[in-house]
This record gives structure tokens, C-alpha cells and sequence, in this order.
């Protein structure tokens, strides 16, 4: 078989949802900043699939990759189903030459079918890692590519196990460069990358546009929760229209009833949380109050747990009962718990959303009239550099609540 000298890499993209552990990881740093500079330094030309040149459905350039790249990479994190499907097929095409890796939530506890196959753990990389520490990973990562490509001890379980009984299929030579590894202009990764800019810049109508586009390529469910969110923020739209639209293509791609996505959930009940201000009907107040106690309930996550507190305050003052406030108290004192625990946990700073955790903390102890320990914990979220973005959100939060709550301490800008 002719030699391409590309690795492809199987992963998922943007950030994911570990589903067993309710964390969020982001895939593209792994990736930019360990992954493809490991394949590079040991000579590999290197892709994933939403680099790939392509002007149709993903899949066909995939399996081309899957089936002619000399080197293929799985990263396993957060158990992405679409990276283990792939994996099979890899192992049904070729003995020899795949590796797989993942972060330490994964490779501590990997499911029955990959334990026995050698994993790559990485340990709990992420944006706030260290440099060094990364660069001693990628050195390692490194030579183990490099053993890899010139070793050629059969690794996939499948002709390992059954042995001389069971031959590759036969491939027909395809020169991977001709297929436009070098050309990425009109990529997914392209899109997703315009996309996230326009998101960051708060052009919202062009990061629709271009996360729209993608979707023509994957259906992908972080494709699917970026457009969604730059329609539900596009303020050029009609409010009412953009909240809707929101809700609904969330209801079209997603099995809300029985998804249990935090992420998905907080973002669902944030969008039924605007649409109740807009219309004072108090379903979707109630409709807001279900899906945050459930992301809450089942991840044990602040941030639903915070928006939930929030929503039963909205209602106690509606309905003018009491226990509807006691609801409010309750799951405030839940988050302040979860909240320390995260703050109090080993290496609390490699995590990425410091600042929310600490913004958290200070709502809760702005609506507890703690005013010490809210200008202690809003100080200590500032530390993490938030975005504009995110100051934004706190500040109109916190007077939001001052309003509902009749708080007479100032909100710290």
C-alpha cells in the first residue's frame, strides 16, 4: 500500500460533554495544542475530519481517511460514540498502526471492549495547564507515534485475537494529498472556526450563517447548541421570533425530555426563562423550572442549580408564596456547597470555568445579603479575566436580582 505519511485523528470537536463525569471537555485544545503538534513533530502530515477539503456529507472523505491514513490517532475522552464506531472500522481495515488515547476520565475507567488495548492517557490537559506540562506530554506523545509508524506489530484486537484465520480486505491505492489535505479553505473546521469568531465579536447573524453551513456538512450536536445560540442572542431579529426559533430547533434535533445534557438544559432553560419575561405566561416560567431542576437533579451542576434558584424567587414573588422563596434558599445553599468543593478541589485553576464558579458563589451570596463574602468571591471571579461577554451576564443577573429580591448592596462592576 502506497505511503501517504498522514495521521488522521479521530475525535470529537469543540467542547463535549463527558457524560459519565458531567464535564465539559474542550476537544479543540486537545487537539491544537498536544495532539496535531505531537504528529507533526514526528513527521506526519496530520487531519481530523472537520479539516478535511470536502463539498458533501462528511462521511465519504472519513472512511477514504479511516481506511488509507499510515497512522490513525482515537481519542476516546468524554466515550464520544462516533470516535469508538470509527475505531471498529479502523481495526476491521488494519492490523497495525492505530493508537489510542485519552484523557485520565476516560483511560481510569474504560469501557470492557478497549480496556485490554493500550491507552494513551493524557491526564486532565486543558486550557489552563501549564506549558510545560503539555510540552511534556507532547514529547511523550511523540515518540510513542514515532515507535509506532516504524514497528509493525499488529494492534487491532481483531486480527490479533483471531489471528492468521482472518486477512485484511484488499484497498485500492488513493494518494490522501490529492484529496485536498493542504487545502482547507472550505472545511468544517473552517466554518466552526468563522463561526465561533463571529460568536466572540457578537455577530450573531453571520455566526448563524456560518454554523448553518456546517450543518449542511454533520448535524453535529455542538454545531446544533452554537447555531441555536446565536439565534436565541441575535438582537437584530424580532425577540419574540428568535426565542422561538431557538426552542424549536432545539425540540427538532434533541429528545429534550430525554436528554441529560447540562449544557443543553441550561441553554434550554435560559431561552424558556426569556421567553416567560417576554410574555408573562407562566407555562414556559414552569417549563424553564423543569429542565433546570433536571440538569441540576441529575449532574449536580451550579449553573442549572443557580438558574433554578433564580426561577423559584421569580415565581415566590408571582404567586406571592413563601415556599416558593424556601425552594430558592434551598438550592442556593446546594450551589454554595458544590461551588467551595470545586473551588477546594486539586488543581481548581486548570479548570476552565473558574470565573463562572466564583461568579456563581457571588450570586449566591448577593442574594444571601452576605456582602463580605459576595465582594470576596465576585473579586476572586475577576482574577480569571473575564470576557466582556461574561461581565455582561453577571451584571445583568445580578440586577435583575436586586430588583426581585429588594437587595439594597451595590453590584461590583
Amino acid at each position: 500500500m502506497t505511503k501517504n505519511n498522514v495521521c488522521f485523528v479521530i475525535m470529537g470537536y469543540g467542547k463535549k460533554q463527558d457524560y459519565r463525569t458531567g464535564k465539559l471537555v474542550d476537544m479543540d485544545f486537545v487537539y491544537q495544542e498536544l495532539i496535531k503538534p505531537a504528529i507533526i513533530d514526528a513527521g506526519l502530515n496530520c487531519i481530523r475530519a472537520d479539516e478535511i477539503k470536502h463539498s458533501t456529507l462528511i462521511d465519504i472523505p472519513m472512511y477514504e481517511y479511516l481506511m488509507h491514513a499510515d497512522l490513525v490517532i482515537a481519542d476516546m475522552s468524554t466515550t464520544n460514540f462516533n470516535a469508538i464506531y470509527e475505531l471498529g472500522m479502523r481495526h476491521a481495515l488494519r492490523p497495525q498502526s492505530t493508537i489510542l488515547i485519552s484523557n485520565k476520565d476516560f483511560a481510569e475507567v474504560a469501557p470492557f471492549d478497549v480496556n485490554h488495548i493500550s491507552i494513551f492517557n493524557y491526564g486532565d490537559i486543558n486550557v489552563n495547564t501549564s506549558g510545560t506540562k503539555i510540552e511534556q506530554m507532547r514529547l511523550k506523545m511523540k515518540e510513542l507515534i514515532k515507535n509506532v509508524t516504524v514497528d509493525n506489530r499488529v494492534d487491532s484486537p481483531l486480527y490479533s485475537l483471531v489471528g492468521s484465520s482472518i486477512l485484511p480486505p484488499e484497498i485500492k491505492n488513493i494518494n490522501l494529498a490529492e484529496k485536498g489535505i493542504q487545502q482547507k479553505d472550505d472545511s468544517l473546521r473552517t466554518l466552526i472556526d468563522k463561526g465561533n469568531e463571529r460568536l466572540a465579536n457578537e455577530d450573531y447573524s453571520l455566526a448563524e450563517e456560518f454554523f448553518s453551513k456546517a450543518m449542511e456538512i454533520e448535524k453535529d450536536e455542538y454545531l446544533i447548541k452554537r447555531r441555536v445560540l446565536a439565534i436565541y442572542k441575535n438582537k437584530h431579529k424580532d425577540e419574540r421570533g428568535r426565542y422561538f426559533e431557538a426552542i424549536q430547533m432545539l425540540n427538532e434535533y434533541f429528545e429534550m425530555s430525554a436528554t441529560t445534557d447540562s449544557e443543553l438544559l441550561g441553554l434550554a432553560g435560559s431561552i424558556y426563562k426569556r421567553i416567560h419575561e417576554l410574555t408573562k405566561d407562566e407555562r414556559y416560567l414552569k417549563k424553564a423550572i423543569d429542565v433546570c431542576l433536571k440538569g441540576f437533579v441529575v449532574n449536580k451542576d451550579y449553573y442549572n442549580g443557580i438558574n433554578l434558584a433564580f426561577l423559584y424567587s421569580l415565581l415566590a414573588k408571582q404567586k406571592e408564596e413563601q415556599v416558593y422563596e424556601s425552594f430558592a434558599e434551598y438550592y442556593r445553599k446546594r450551589v454554595e456547597i458544590i461551588c467551595n468543593k470545586l473551588i477546594d478541589t486539586e488543581n481548581f485553576d486548570q479548570r476552565e470555568d473558574c470565573y463562572w464558579i466564583y461568579a456563581t458563589l457571588s450570586e449566591v451570596y448577593f442574594c444571601q445579603k452576605k456582602h463580605v463574602s459576595y465582594e470576596k468571591a465576585r473579586r476572586a471571579s475577576l482574577l480569571f479575566e473575564p470576557t466582556k461577554m461574561q461581565l455582561e451576564a453577571t451584571n445583568e443577573q445580578l440586577y435583575k436580582i436586586k430588583e426581585l429580591l429588594s437587595i439594597e448592596m451595590e453590584v461590583l462592576n
